[in-house]
């Protein structure tokens, strides 16, 4: 599976701490390469979107085809708001 990020995600990524951003996009890696994860459907949303959880981050993504969107990467505490 191919991964790509949207704007909104990279700008997340670029205000953690390099070590976080760096496992993050490693388990993204992972995750495309092997589709195995901590993963979720997340409700009530159009179009369908799933959670991959990495610690106590949790990266919004959705499918289209073989590729995965990466949408937004938040902090727990603030990815449901």
């Amino acid at each position: 599976m191919i991964s790509r990020f949207e704007r909104g995600a990279l700008r997340d990524l670029s205000r953690l701490a390099e070590s976080d951003a760096k496992t993050i996009v490693d388990a993204i890696g992972a995750f495309a390469e092997t589709g195995v994860g901590d993963v979720k459907k997340l409700r009530a949303q159009d179009p369908p979107a799933w959670r991959l959880r990495v610690g106590r981050f949790r990266v919004l993504y959705r499918r289209e085809g073989a590729t995965l969107i990466v949408v937004a990467v938040k902090d727990r505490r603030d990815a449901y708001r």
